[in-house]
């Protein structure tokens, strides 16, 4: 099994491949459709295509009444949890697939 992973933090990635030489990595803001284009490019280009597609991906959003709530903030948490998982299928399925890989991708997120 092929593992290709992405995060924020560089150095959660590096820690990662470090400790896990057969995984591979690549940067990814989850709430920026270029990035996860850019991540599922390369994840294509690395492993020959995508059988499973996991996004658990997820941000504290604001802990206030909703009144008192920052807007941004709001959007932001609400960006990363609900978007990244759209984007993440949309762009998994944007590549061809061979006969081979599954005709399944499972799109997980924290809500």
């Amino acid at each position: 099994m092929s593992v290709h992973v992405c995060d924020v933090n560089e150095q959660a990635l590096t820690q990662i491949t470090d400790d896990n030489p057969a995984v591979t990595a690549t940067v990814c803001d989850v709430s920026s459709r270029a990035s996860v284009e850019s991540f599922v490019r390369e994840a294509v280009d690395t492993l020959g295509g995508i059988d499973v597609l996991i996004n658990n991906a997820g941000i504290s959003g604001p802990t206030k009444s909703v009144e008192d709530m920052d807007p941004d903030q709001w959007d932001a948490a609400v960006g990363v949890a609900e978007s990244s998982a759209q984007r993440g299928h949309d762009d998994g399925h944007r590549w061809p697939r061979t006969p081979w890989q599954s005709q399944v991708r499972y799109l997980l997120h924290p809500l």
